[in-house]
């Protein structure tokens, strides 16, 4: 609740910000950004309100904060070389500026290489988002994204066609099939 009416371009520079309670003409703020249970948390005059009804948000989804030495291995294989494919996920990137790993089949843990899987999806140095295949990088979307805002990244491979990338809904890049 502000203490002033919001234009909608207003509306749109904050629609994604996690709002501190200390913004000027901020009068009430209940992110609801538990989850779950009976209480919602105020953050500007920590007026907390009850909930009264059962609710949750959907789809329940789980996240895992990674500390830059973490991973989660997955067994089997999840796709041949001749199927077509989608992979999505959403990331925000808080870390440094180096080479990150987004999602990768093919390097281990401890650095050692899968050759028979061979790509990855990373953060070059710039914070834009590159795929890997067999020790060759292409551009998958050249607009930074260390910028510690959640992206939902998806690769379409479509093997008789193309490769399309997405970033926050948008077609970034295609790639021809023999790429």
């Amino acid at each position: 609740i502000w203490n002033r009416y919001q234009r909608t371009a207003d509306l749109a520079i904050n629609k994604d910000k996690d709002l501190s309670g200390r913004e000027a003409g901020l009068l009430a703020y209940w992110p609801l950004n538990q989850g779950m249970g009976e209480l919602s948390e105020e953050k500007v005059q920590q007026r907390n309100a009850f909930i009264h009804t059962p609710w949750a948000i959907e789809p329940a989804t789980r996240s895992i904060v990674f500390n830059g030495s973490s991973f989660v291995k997955i067994p089997g294989t999840a796709f041949t070389e001749n199927q077509d494919f989608t992979v999505e996920f959403w990331f925000k990137h808080t870390g440094g500026n180096g080479r990150t790993s987004l999602l990768s089949n093919g390097v281990n843990a401890d650095g050692s290489e899968d050759h028979s899987l061979e790509w990855a999806i990373e953060l070059n140095e710039l914070g834009q988002v590159e795929l890997v295949q067999d020790g060759v990088t292409f551009s998958a979307v050249a607009k930074p994204v260390n910028d510690h805002k959640w992206h939902h990244f998806a690769m379409v491979v479509n093997r008789i066609g193309n490769t399309a990338f997405y970033l926050d809904n948008e077609l970034r890049k295609p790639l021809p099939p023999e790429a």
